[in-house]
């Protein structure tokens, strides 16, 4: 997906709902239960950033062979505190050929407590061989009037004087990213102040 449209971000709520101790009442009952608990120990360390057993990476600066054979060694260990280790790639579209490359086996057969998770911006730059092991998802451009009105919460939240063709303005110019579309709410909101 594009930049700013929630990847990351809805990587980091899936690696908590896999490791939420509430996970198997989950499964016995998701009607009746909602994960991430944001309660559980596991929750707590995420929401925290401590979580042991959630790597979040770096690709644009991690892109070679090396930062890969440290994740494939790391990996046969077994997770500290849940129930599956989580390496999030974020930027993955930068990792080197030599790299997705020594990237393969892992992702052809990986231990049964680690998940993989890719993020990027243009998957057309991960191998083919690569992707052919993935299950993919592609996130569009956050519809305008969602983030219109996400922009309009934020403004009342915050005690910020909006109109709503200002913030039709801003929206337009951020082409469905949440990220930019909150940094030049911020930059507008500080240059008028």
């Amino acid at each position: 997906g594009q930049r700013g449209c929630g990847k990351t971000t809805t990587a980091r709520v899936f690696a908590t709902a896999i490791n939420c101790e509430q996970l198997v009442q989950f499964q016995k009952d998701p009607q009746q239960t909602v994960i991430p608990c944001l309660m559980c120990r596991s929750c707590v360390a995420m929401q925290q950033g401590q979580h042991p057993d959630f790597i979040e990476i770096d690709a644009a600066s991690h892109t070679g062979v090396d930062n890969v054979r440290y994740i494939i060694d790391s990996a046969s260990l077994l997770p500290l505190m849940g129930s599956k280790k989580i390496y999030l790639i974020d930027e993955a579209h930068m990792l080197s050929k030599a790299a997705f490359n020594a990237f393969l086996k892992i992702l052809e057969e990986p231990p049964m407590s680690v998940i993989f998770i890719l993020a990027t911006t243009d998957p057309q730059k991960i191998i083919d061989t690569v992707r052919s092991r993935c299950f993919q998802i592609f996130f569009k451009p956050v519809a305008s009037q969602t983030l219109q009105q996400r922009l309009q919460e934020v403004c009342q939240r915050e005690g910020i004087a909006y109109n709503d063709a200002g913030l039709a303005m801003i929206v337009k110019q951020t082409e469905g990213s949440v990220r930019d579309a909150l940094n030049l709410l911020e930059q507008v909101r500080f240059s008028s102040a």
